[in-house]
């Protein structure tokens, strides 16, 4: 790994005045204020991001960003250090557009690759340990993965975005079940994937514009936003984040914008910098919780991260 100082490359963002939903339809659901605080990375800088894809936080507020067009994983700690493993190409340890990253409660790193088609298991060092999965339709194999999360039993749920359905697996790579490919439930172009503290599933769905919610048995039981609900539809979902206090957060690719649900559906926030602010979002992607009040966002055409607060 290679290890440069966070504050070499770091630029305080401007604060943006959030752009909040109109009030739930439940008294009860507290609206919730995004602001953009600081940007990490961006081109010309030591750290250069390009094209950024899924992040994620670990327990010591380490941030990883998987840096999908330089084929590497970059971490990040709250001490202000960088490490960076990776690098292009389809052997065992090497990376292909990795796309989602995920990390244990030992600090072992997971990570789908869109170009090998596989998940790759590493080191808290960056080490690899093991990889499985090869482009194929069957279970076991993947067709371009998207996303993964991990939950409380250190099982993987696994984007399996060109075969249309998730895939669950434990940590050693057994299969365990597939999800979203029954005739009930068709799921197309899922991207990303996060499990709540009830460990319900919450899918963004591509090419329906929803997040479709599973039960911890793998049925569906809801979307978001609710039918009903008396809101703008999602263009294009992509990245999904569980807050503590368990408001779903979701990236929308061609809107420029994150949007925040409860789990019943009905909207709580919204950030869209206005065109031209220095913390306008292009194409955000992947999208990660510190727990703390901070909230991470993969602003991918502007090769980038930008953090916002969360209160």
């Amino acid at each position: 790994m290679d290890d440069r100082t966070r504050y070499d490359y770091l630029e305080i963002g401007e604060g943006v005045p959030p752009l909040l939903a109109e009030q739930a339809a439940q008294p009860s659901v507290r609206l919730r204020r995004l602001t953009a605080v600081e940007v990490i990375g961006g081109a010309g800088t030591p750290a250069d991001f390009y094209n950024p894809g899924g992040l994620t936080v670990d327990g010591h507020g380490s941030l990883y960003v998987a840096d999908s067009l330089n084929h590497r994983i970059v971490k990040i700690t709250s001490a202000g250090q960088v490490f960076i493993f990776g690098e292009k190409g389809a052997q065992i340890g090497q990376l292909l557009n990795p796309q989602g990253v995920a990390v244990d409660a030992l600090g072992f790193i997971y990570v789908v690759e869109l170009g090998n088609s596989r998940l790759s298991k590493f080191s808290p060092r960056g080490e690899v340990i093991s990889c499985f999965g090869y482009r194929g339709q069957q279970v076991g194999q993947f067709d371009r993965p998207c996303d993964l999360a991990r939950d409380q039993f250190n099982q993987l749920y696994i984007a399996d975005t060109g075969n249309n359905r998730i895939q669950k697996f434990d940590a050693t790579g057994r299969f365990l079940d597939v999800i979203g490919d029954s005739p009930l439930c068709s799921l197309r172009c899922p991207q990303g994937v996060a499990i709540d503290r009830e460990y319900r599933l919450y899918v963004s769905d591509g090419l329906t514009n929803r997040i479709v919610v599973f039960s911890p048995s793998g049925e569906e039981i809801g979307t978001i936003p609710r039918p009903e609900a008396e809101c703008e539809p999602l263009a294009s979902p992509q990245g999904l984040a569980v807050m503590p206090d368990g408001a779903i957060l979701v990236t929308e690719r061609d809107a420029g914008r994150i949007r925040g649900f409860t789990a019943e559906g009905d909207e709580v926030c919204s950030f869209c910098s206005a065109r031209g602010r220095a913390s306008q979002l292009r194409t955000p992607a992947g999208v990660a919780s510190d727990g703390q009040g901070s909230v991470f966002v993969a602003d991918s055409m502007n090769h980038r991260v930008l953090r916002l607060s969360y209160g």
